[in-house]
């Protein structure tokens, strides 16, 4: 299932005219490199399309980012969640934020809302209708970032050239990384187009609900063998009718980056999931060479 009007050339991205209902499309460099994609829009898509316009304005780039814990008793995640996570998604869909459910196993009980402090409130608002009852913060942190000028820090010399790095058991490093990612998708003002193997972290996902609803291009390109892994949010952006490709080829969409406003791009071994921000040892290298971001766009 792929939705979205571009096209891919051996994972990378370009623009496309494609239109209707349905079409295909793929680009080749060689046989053995070949990418295979199938386009198709979705029925829903202009009813989706609306709940990121009526949150417009709700999420400004360099806003107010937070992130809030809610006790919720575990007997009540059910209801969170849905059927096939189709609630959580909703919920996320409707309020641009993210939200995080514990384990089963967790011994905490918390139920963490991320993302614009307004897209926070709705997502707050929309859980107490679902339950019934209001919900008091346990704990609470803002991750508030001004944000960047892309256009100067891409034309720059010397280039734009920046790494940062995701430690095993380093959680006060690993959360400074991610916020700087994430400033940088806050940032954009035109476009983001992510080619990213598997996607799963909560608050990139929130990022970019949030460039989506404040007019932001947002396209994304994945890998069929990851889009239904538990935790995946490529159905949560297909529901805010965001740009989905998925890469049905035998060969894994392996690639792993991000391309700001077609000035900056993020890569590295970095893949977009919990346990890469929380547990592994990653790194993802952000630069501004004009070529050289090309290239990854082509």
């Amino acid at each position: 299932r792929v939705h979205g009007d571009f096209s891919c050339s051996n994972g990378f991205m370009s623009s496309s005219t494609s239109a209707g209902a349905s079409a295909s499309a793929g680009a080749s460099a060689g046989a053995s490199h070949s990418s295979s994609c199938e386009a198709s829009a979705s029925s829903g898509r202009s009813s989706r399309s609306s709940s990121a316009e009526s949150r417009s304005g709700s999420a400004s780039a360099g806003s107010k980012r937070v992130v809030v814990a809610f006790a919720i008793p575990k007997k009540e995640h059910g209801k969170i969640v849905g059927k096939n996570g189709a609630t959580i998604r909703r919920i996320e869909r409707e309020s641009g934020a993210a939200v995080s459910m514990p384990k089963k196993d967790s011994k905490t009980s918390d139920v963490l809302l991320s993302g614009h402090s307004r897209s926070v409130s709705s997502a707050k608002a929309l859980i107490e209708d679902l339950l019934g009852h209001r919900l008091e913060a346990s704990a609470s942190k803002s991750k508030t970032k001004p944000p960047l000028d892309l256009k100067a820090l891409a034309s720059r010399a010397p280039p734009l050239a920046e790494a940062l790095f995701f430690r095993e058991n380093d959680p006060d490093s690993n959360e400074k990384s991610l916020e700087r990612m994430i400033q940088f998708l806050d940032s954009a003002r035109v476009s983001i187009d992510v080619c990213v193997f598997t996607l799963s972290q909560r608050d990139l996902l929130a990022a970019l609900l949030e460039a989506a609803a404040r007019g932001v291009r947002v396209r994304t390109l994945t890998d069929n063998d990851t889009r239904q892994n538990a935790g995946s949010v490529v159905p949560a952006l297909i529901d805010a009718g965001i740009e989905v490709r998925v890469d049905e080829t035998d060969a894994h969409m392996h690639h792993k980056f991000a391309i700001v406003d077609g000035r900056i791009v993020l890569t590295g071994s970095f893949n977009w999931t919990a346990q890469a921000a929380t547990r592994n040892n990653e790194n993802v290298t952000i630069l501004g060479d004009a070529p050289l971001v090309k290239s990854f766009a082509r």
